[in-house]
């Protein structure tokens, strides 16, 4: 399975992992002097095939339409860390 990179760029933003675990994560979220942070919950997929195209199982990001469910924004890492931990004591389980 592809693993979520540590560093990535999305939406004209360098996305940079700061702390996961098993199935959370608190990325910074930079573009030029803007920052904040997102928590998210980190999904996975089985793999698929579009068009005669493998797709390999992978983690992924959460969607937009997934924010205030599977992913949040925090304008200070105070907040994310805060979020994280909180995520974490509920012992969700990774689906």
């Amino acid at each position: 399975m592809k693993i979520l990179s540590e560093k990535f760029t999305a939406g004209g933003f360098l996305h940079t992992q700061l702390e996961r675990d098993d199935i959370f994560a608190i990325y910074k979220r930079s573009k030029g002097s803007q920052e904040h942070f997102e928590v998210i919950e980190i999904r996975s997929h089985n793999g698929y095939e579009i068009s005669g195209v493998k797709i390999e199982p992978a983690e992924i990001y959460p969607s937009a339409e997934k924010w205030g469910t599977l992913g949040w924004t925090h304008i200070d890492y105070d907040g994310a860390k805060d979020r994280f931990n909180k995520l974490r004591s509920k012992g969700k389980v990774k689906k």
